[in-house]
């Protein structure tokens, strides 16, 4: 597993300054983006930095499974494999908002074995291993479980879960006394729970491969995943909830609002 750890890290490396050239495109009008749907976009710079890692894996890992949010997904039974996203907030990346990152991730035997989210803005690489703890670069990531006297929380939205749905949960988190933000990326919003940065994350529709490598991150770092285990298995979008362990009883509310 060591290799393929080693080897995820490097390549999210690479295709974020893959991205960061693209990027710099978007001023000059070279840049094509389409529509996929409702507060749903993709741009070459998703598709090619995609093939960019799917082509690395391949070579590295011919008998490992692939499921990327751009491309066909590539599984079969018993096997292990990639979970990729790569421009995660293409939204913000498109507009020159800072919030946007890489995410790998690779599952075998039923867990998540190890991810990989890289923010090219920072140049900060989160990485984890099942069984050895989560990193920031090379600084080992410890939460402390202790609910803080003033809770923050990091709060996706989709359109995909109805609105009132949303409205339910900034009415609990006012009424529980913990505050929010909105940055437009699920990876790095979970990336920076074993930070500090925040004390959770909470979406209540979340694709897998916006979270497979934050929800390892968090459980390798101490923290608690409420609901998003059963993507692991299924491949299906659910809620998502996950933080330090004092933030538990919120998040378990919050994924009860969304039905779960």
């Amino acid at each position: 597993m060591s290799d393929r750890y080693q080897v995820a890290k490097d390549i999210a490396i690479e295709a974020g300054a893959l991205a960061l050239e693209y990027q710099r495109g978007l001023s000059s009008g070279e840049l094509m983006i389409e529509a996929k749907g409702v507060q749903d976009f993709v741009t070459e710079a998703d598709q090619r930095t995609e093939k960019l890692i799917r082509s690395r894996l391949q070579a590295a890992f011919p008998e490992d499974g692939f499921f990327g949010e751009e491309s066909d997904s590539d599984l079969k039974p018993e096997q292990g494999f990639w979970v990729v996203d790569p421009i995660d907030g293409t939204s913000n990346f498109m507009r020159y908002v800072d919030q946007w990152g890489i995410s790998i991730a690779y599952v075998a035997e039923g867990q998540i074995q190890l991810g990989v989210i890289y923010d090219p803005v920072r140049q900060q690489l989160f990485h984890s291993q099942r069984g050895e703890g989560a990193y920031c670069n090379e600084q080992r990531c410890e939460l402390n479980g202790a609910l803080p006297a003033d809770p923050t929380l990091i709060l996706g939205y989709s359109r995909r879960a109805e609105l009132n749905v949303y409205l339910n949960v900034l009415e609990y988190l006012h009424e529980a006394g913990v505050e929010h933000r909105r940055f437009g990326s699920a990876a790095l919003g979970l990336a920076y729970v074993i930070t500090g940065q925040t004390d959770g994350y909470y979406e209540a529709d979340l694709n897998p491969w916006d979270c497979m490598a934050g929800l390892l991150l968090i459980e390798e770092a101490g923290g608690v995943v409420v609901s998003g285990r059963s993507m692991i298995t299924d491949l299906k979008n659910c809620p998502v909830a996950a933080g330090i362990a004092g933030l538990q009883p919120q998040l378990n509310n919050l994924v009860k609002l969304a039905g779960g």
